[in-house]
């Protein structure tokens, strides 16, 4: 593991000004002689502040080190990847029994790849049972030479009944990783009597503040089968997209607490750093 405060100069600097300017006068270090007798004028050793500056160096310094399942670093401040969601709504797409729709999506630009934790759709229902929720099916595929959709890699979680109006989200399996630059689709379908209805733009733009490379194509496709496999043939895309929205999963949070927040100099204080979840690789905080 690197050591942190060498890759992250500003935190070195903010450590560095959470410290005392001057040292302590040396007189305050102890009130003995070296005969074990206490000296005269002298008071007892000093009470150190733990300053709010160090704990929040120290807290700083615990996120900059996380570190995503698999040793791949976090990709985003923010856990919006890509979306159209802000875009001005152009209609709707019914995806039947026999109708299945697709929207692509194409990666950015870091090495390391990313890490995908849902997509949102649009749904336009009033009323969804629990039967038409347990038709529904959305899947993460690949795209093929050409274009369009070429084969399932993941099945997304379909949210738990009920499911109202509005945006869905539908998870990815844990540790879903997608490659930088390519382009993936999200496949919707039904297998059951259910008519989904998913929220349609005309605009080709994206909402701002996207990961770097990231875009949404322009325009949807669809298919008239029951089940897409990987040898369907998908119409060419539409003229209207999808409104998605594409997440990394969300970060894990730290907290930072200090015990006792006031000690005799010289004495111990245990500063505990608690993450929101367990994390699958080591998490160091060097304080130098």
């Amino acid at each position: 593991m690197r050591n942190v405060t060498q890759a992250h100069p500003v935190l070195r600097r903010l450590l560095r000004a959470a410290m005392p300017s001057t040292p302590p006068p040396t007189n305050l270090r102890s009130s003995r002689s070296p005969s074990g007798m206490p000296r005269p004028g002298l008071m007892r050793a000093s009470i150190f502040r733990l300053s709010p500056l160090i704990l929040a160096a120290v807290a700083l310094v615990a996120l900059a080190v996380f570190f995503a399942p698999g040793g791949q670093p976090a990709q985003a401040q923010t856990t919006v990847l890509v979306s159209n969601a802000g875009q001005t709504p152009g209609g709707t797409w019914y995806v039947t029994t026999d109708w299945s729709v697709a929207q692509a999506f194409t990666t950015g630009t870091s090495s390391g790849g990313y890490m995908l934790g849902s997509i949102d759709v649009g749904l336009n229902a009033t009323q969804i049972t629990q039967a038409a929720r347990d038709s529904i099916r959305a899947e993460l595929w690949s795209a093929a030479t050409g274009g369009a959709p070429g084969s399932k890699l993941a099945d997304l979680t379909v949210p738990a009944h009920p499911i109202s109006a509005g945006t869905v989200s539908f998870a990815a399996p844990a540790n879903t990783t997608l490659t930088a630059r390519t382009t993936y689709y999200a496949v919707f379908y039904t297998v059951g009597q259910f008519n989904m209805s998913l929220s349609l733009t005309n605009s080709d733009s994206e909402d701002s503040g996207a990961a770097v490379g990231w875009s949404i194509a322009d325009g949807a496709r669809n298919v008239g089968v029951d089940v897409p496999t990987s040898t369907t043939t998908w119409s060419s895309q539409h003229t209207s997209s999808l409104i998605i929205t594409v997440e990394a999963p969300p970060q894990p949070t730290v907290s930072i607490s200090a015990s006792p927040t006031e000690v005799d100099e010289g004495s111990s204080v245990t500063v505990t750093l608690t993450l929101s979840e367990a994390l699958s690789s080591r998490v160091t905080v060097p304080l130098t």
